[in-house]
């Protein structure tokens, strides 16, 4: 029998903080909430099996503040700490995760997890997959040659009462909730809380709703993310954007929950590995700095010659990502290690198999983890237990753009965790 619980608390910083994304474009506290940002957790447990999963609508979170969160959880509880997940929707509206901000996100998953234990008690769970139509998601490395690839399928989990009232619904899509720029000041989930108003507002403010983010790390609603990174204002970059992104894909939800599939054994099994990811190659910061000092001076040229204005931003994304290349590389210097140690964790539900990955992975990865995967239906789930920036695939590497100069890792890695991960998943399912 599957026990499902379901609890949620609020993690809004409660005095003027600095709000997380866009690096320099944006230093300012937020000035108000546009709409509140919290942690919301699901419990499954089936026998002596428990998982508990938080989503919370923050940029990320680092293992060694994951773990910290872990180690607060109550004996009495029953929990052990590695059976609580926390995965992270990296909204740009959110706060900065520092000193002054981590208790009250900390107090927040707690609380949140305590009321999905209290909640618990046996619910239905089916499973379902759709699509949609409209354009949302553009991969925005290829702005210029069709937005693609990109990932259109919305998988998503509905929760019912033994009665059949319905309970909840957890969606998975790859976009970054992002539409909203550094000139936003306002805290805000972004498209996704407006999936959520639109959902509730058809099917009831008691249904949760629980957003699980996929591989979105060159996915994003049609902008470029190097002008991003400069500070430039964007015009479509609005609420009445996130607004229809996020109603699009409630619409699909919303159409396709009649054909939602009741998982017939939803049995829990889980798997944990501790992996290794490398570096990439500390002695390559000398070209780098090289390269970034040969870049701002074109900038400079640029601006004492005049040149077209298309010509000039161009010159100016570049000498920004020789420096994003240049502080990637002099952080890896300053490490004075070749290794970084994480969590991989896989989980089956029933037909339904989840993966975490520790960072924004490229939507290639994820789709190449749904193709090999065996389970009917897969969640990658990225910044899920670390969060250690870009991880772009190996042939993105040779291309260069703003994602690989902020990359730590070296270009197999995420090729290398793709493996890995999809042989754990797979190993969850029974062989025929």
């Amino acid at each position: 029998m599957l026990i499902i619980g379901l609890g949620e608390a609020d993690i809004c910083p409660t005095s003027p903080h600095p709000m997380a994304g866009f690096g320099l474009a944006r230093t300012a506290c937020h000035e108000g909430v546009h709409d509140p940002i919290a942690a919301r957790c699901v419990v499954f447990q089936n026998g002596d099996e428990r998982l508990a999963l938080v989503s919370c609508e923050i940029i990320g979170l680092k293992k060694d503040l994951h773990d910290a969160i872990r180690r607060e959880l109550p004996a009495a509880w029953n929990l052990p700490p590695e059976r609580l997940l926390i995965t992270c929707t990296h909204t740009h509206g959110g706060p900065v995760i520092n000193d002054a901000y981590f208790p009250i996100l900390r107090d927040g998953v707690l609380r949140a997890v305590e009321a999905a234990l209290a909640d618990r008690r046996p619910r239905q769970l089916a499973v379902g997959s759709t699509t949609h139509d409209e354009w949302v998601g553009f991969n925005r490395r290829h702005l210029t040659t069709g937005f693609l690839p990109v990932d259109r399928e919305i998988p998503y989990l509905v929760i019912r009462e033994e009665n059949e009232n319905l309970r909840a619904i957890l969606f998975h899509y790859a976009c970054h909730p992002s539409v909203l720029g550094p000139d936003n000041l306002f805290l805000t989930a972004d498209w996704p809380g407006y999936t959520r108003r639109s959902l509730q507002s058809a099917l009831g403010r008691d249904v949760s709703v629980l957003y699980l983010k996929g591989t979105e790390g060159d996915i994003n609603t049609g902008y470029s993310a190097g002008i991003s990174s400069l500070g430039i204002r964007i015009p479509t970059r609005t609420h009445a954007t996130a607004e229809r992104v996020g109603t699009i894909l409630a619409r699909s939800l919303l159409a396709d929950l009649p054909r939602a599939r009741p998982l017939s054994s939803p049995e829990i099994h889980f798997s944990h590995s501790r992996r290794a990811l490398t570096y990439r190659d500390p002695a390559a910061l000398s070209a780098s700095k090289k390269n970034a000092e040969r870049w701002e001076s074109e900038v400079s040229r640029a601006q004492e010659e005049n040149w077209p204005s298309d010509r000039l931003l161009s010159t100016r994304e570049q000498a920004a990502f020789a420096r994003f290349d240049t502080a990637a590389l002099e952080e890896i210097h300053a490490a004075e290690v070749q290794e970084r140690w994480t969590d991989q964790i896989a989980w089956r539900i029933g037909a339904v198999g989840f993966l975490s990955l520790p960072g924004e992975f490229f939507v290639e990865s994820g789709l190449r983890i749904k193709r090999e995967s065996v389970s009917d239906i897969t969640f990658p789930l990225g910044i899920t237990g670390d969060y250690l920036g870009y991880f772009p695939t190996e042939a993105a590497f040779a291309e260069g753009g703003y994602e690989v100069a902020c990359a730590r890792f070296h270009p197999s890695t995420a090729d290398a965790w793709c493996t890995a991960g999809i042989t754990a998943l797979n190993r969850l399912f029974p062989h025929d």
